[in-house]
Parts: C-alpha cells; sequence; structure tokens
C-alpha cells in the first residue's frame, strides 16, 4: 500500500516537473494562451453545472405547477328510519355510495384510470373500473366536481346483510393537458388514508389498458355482429 501511495506521487511529481520545464521553456505569449484557455475551460465548465441545476429547478416548479390538484372524498349511503326521519348513517356497511373528484388546482385535469374496488375477508377482491371517465378533462372549481357512483351491495350480499363489511380502495390516475406529469391517487375510506404517487411516465398498468383498447373494439364488434346475425338468421328460418 505505501509503495502503491509513493509511486502515485512520484508520478504527480514527475508530470507537474514537466509542465513547469515547459512554463520555463515556452515564450510568455504561449503560456498565457494556454492558461487563459485553461481558465476559460474552467469557468464555462461550472456555468454548465449552474445552468444545468438551474434548469432542473425550474423544471421541479413548473412540474409543481402543473401537477394534478385533486380532490377525492368518498361517501357511503346507508340509510336509517329514526325518529328524526330517514337519515344516512354513512357506514362503509352499506357497499354503495359515492366517489367525488373535485380539482382544486389552477390547470384542467385529464382522467385516465378510476377503479373501484371492495376488499371482503377471506374472498377475492372484487374491482370495478369506471369507464367512462376515462380521457375526461375536470376543470376547476366546485362546479366541475364529478359524482361517480359505485354499487357492491350484489358482490358483498352476504357482508351487507351481516353488517361486517369490507375494506375499499378507489385508485384515480390523472394527467395534465400536456401528458407530461403523471399522479396516482389512492383513497382508503376505511383507515382514513389518502396517498398520492407521481410517476415520470405512464404507469404500465394504463399503459397497457390503452395498448389493448382497440383489441377490446375489435372484439366487441365482433361478438355483437356476431349475435345480430345469429338473431336474424334465426328470424328467417
Amino acid at each position: 500500500m505505501l509503495i502503491e501511495i509513493a509511486y502515485q506521487w512520484g508520478r504527480f511529481i514527475y508530470q507537474w516537473g514537466k509542465f513547469a520545464w515547459w512554463v520555463s521553456h515556452t515564450s510568455p505569449e504561449v503560456v498565457a494562451t494556454v492558461c487563459g484557455a485553461i481558465m476559460s475551460a474552467f469557468v464555462t465548465a461550472i456555468l454548465a453545472i449552474l445552468t444545468y441545476y438551474n434548469v432542473k429547478a425550474t423544471s421541479r416548479q413548473a412540474r409543481a405547477m402543473l401537477q394534478p390538484a385533486l380532490k377525492i372524498e368518498t361517501t357511503f349511503h346507508d340509510f336509517q328510519m329514526g325518529v328524526a326521519g330517514m337519515r344516512n348513517t354513512g357506514s362503509t356497511e352499506a357497499g354503495k355510495g359515492v366517489l367525488e373528484l373535485l380539482n382544486l388546482g389552477d390547470h384542467p385535469v385529464v382522467l385516465l384510470d378510476v377503479t373501484c374496488s371492495a376488499h371482503p375477508f377471506a374472498r377475492p377482491s372484487i374491482v370495478k373500473q369506471v369507464g367512462w371517465l376515462d380521457e375526461q378533462v375536470v376543470y376547476p372549481g366546485e362546479l366541475y366536481r364529478r359524482v361517480v357512483p359505485f354499487d357492491f351491495t350484489n358482490e358483498l350480499s352476504e357482508e351487507v346483510s351481516r353488517k361486517v363489511g369490507a375494506g375499499y380502495e378507489f385508485r384515480v390516475v390523472a394527467s395534465d393537458l400536456s401528458r407530461e406529469i403523471f399522479v396516482t391517487y389512492i383513497l382508503q375510506p376505511v383507515v382514513g388514508r389518502m396517498t398520492t404517487l407521481t410517476h415520470q411516465g405512464v404507469p404500465w398498468r394504463v399503459r397497457l389498458k390503452y395498448r389493448t383498447l382497440g383489441i377490446k373494439r375489435v372484439w366487441y364488434h365482433f361478438k355483437h355482429g356476431a349475435m345480430l346475425w345469429l338473431i336474424k338468421f334465426g328470424k328467417k328460418s
């Protein structure tokens, strides 16, 4: 180890000696030109680094300004008759309610994917996609609030009748109009948790969904076209 350190120091001293010899045996004009070029390159490198970090900071600020800002809330419907009349207890055991989306920012937001899922105990999860919200633009303001009804009473009939309920999760993927910033909102109302995930690109699940839309459309037209053909054939026969 000491031998290696001594060797490296020796090389450094040797190279420095060569530079000192070159400076002492070269005309001052050439030395000044070379030193000026070195200093110019050094200053240029510092300016390039500062410009890079300035651009990064500006980009982060612009992304923060354009990042979708959605307020997501749920209201469960569990109507009961009491002394004061019919009232909504808002109990999650009801299995049905509404999901409300409100744009709190200053820029429009594009909804790319909205899913509602229920997670009963010891049974597979039930996931429902809200397809009619795909590609909808939510503008800022209370006037453009989106209200999405959901109903899991048929799938959770046993849990609803026993009033044991289930876990719920509402997932919303949104972006700005330029499709540069993607945010996933995950709401778990039973535990009162709201999670926000910012993505550099389109989430893979949403990308796969849009890639398979063409295949789904072809299958839809083929299936319904075949059904119509069978109906006409049956009437003719």
